[in-house]
């Protein structure tokens, strides 16, 4: 039996880390503009558990509560971080309160303060399921398990269907030549790209943040990359762990290995003596965006 609740808690837990607020029409969810990452609906399931634990047995909540009081203090916490000092409701500011400068230094150390309300999100879907489970029989508490999940799938498959609508239908245009780099990678092992994103990119000083070109010229690369199964020195994403000067040296006196597909940046190529050789050698072919190189190529057929 507990492997059961293990699993359906799960289930339920998981399906609610992906829910999303559902759109209703005419209400504004970011009112600042800068509004992100602090979505918390854990779903109608996880709400049925949720309310099928309070009405069952407040008192025994009540209790519960009282028995871990730090577990409840760090959710309140985690809840009010999240909310920030700027509560809103929709488009209307609710409550809005100065913080210590010394505070406000803290506070300013993270990113994404709407990411502390996971936390609480979870606890809200797991902790009234594992508190429905102790009151009930099991028959009865596994049945309105059931109905839970039921709902808690039905309600996210919209969600579902619109993620595999929209990375499965080309929605842009093609910025690099997909087709022959598609048979380029089947016959590589690997995938190095100079610069690497983080260490300036393709575009180098072309690319502009978030811009429309740039975005989609790395990120069209690294998924064709992945569909491939294909390792890469470069990838796009919100932290940058990348040792650039270390990459740079590469450049000084680049070397093309076997099985290695290279995609160089046309500004980084011109700004390399050694890099602009090897560039204008057999191995290498200029598709304007980039100049794509492989030993291969400098072999007889």
């Amino acid at each position: 039996m507990l492997n059961v609740i293990i699993l359906l808690t799960v289930v339920l837990a998981g399906s609610a880390a992906a829910q999303q607020t559902p759109s209703i029409e005419g209400v504004v969810r970011d009112a600042t503009g800068g509004q992100f990452e602090g979505e918390a609906y854990i779903g109608l399931g996880a709400v049925l558990m949720l309310v099928s634990a309070a009405v069952i047995s407040p008192r025994g909540l009540l209790t519960h509560a009282r028995r871990h009081p730090a577990l409840v203090a760090a959710l309140g916490l985690l809840a009010v971080a999240a909310a920030s000092n700027k509560v809103y409701a929709g488009s209307r500011l609710l409550l809005a309160y100065n913080l210590p400068a010394v505070m406000e230094s803290v506070a300013g150390a993270f990113r994404g303060t709407g990411r502390f309300i996971w936390p609480v999100a979870y606890a809200l879907a797991i902790l009234p399921t594992a508190f429905v489970f102790r009151q009930l029989r099991p028959a009865l508490a596994v049945s309105l398990m059931v109905v839970a999940i039921a709902l808690q799938l039905k309600e996210i498959v919209p969600t579902v269907q619109e993620v595999r609508l929209s990375t499965s239908q080309p929605i842009l245009p093609d910025l690099i030549e997909s087709q022959r780099l598609s048979t380029w990678m089947a016959i590589h092992d690997r995938l190095w790209q100079f610069p690497s994103w983080f260490c300036g990119g393709l575009e180098g000083s072309a690319r502009t943040r978030l811009g429309a070109e740039a975005n989609r010229q790395e990120l069209q690369v690294q998924l064709l990359a992945a569909r491939f199964n294909l390792p890469t020195n470069s990838v796009y994403s919100s932290r940058s762990f990348k040792d650039c000067a270390r990459e740079a040296q590469w450049a000084a006196q680049p070397t093309f290995e076997d099985g290695v597909l290279y995609l160089l940046g046309p500004e980084a190529v011109d700004a390399w003596p050694a890099l602009r050789a090897a560039a204008a050698s057999n191995s290498c072919v200029n598709l304007t965006w980039a100049i794509a190189c492989s030993k291969m190529w400098s072999k007889p057929s």
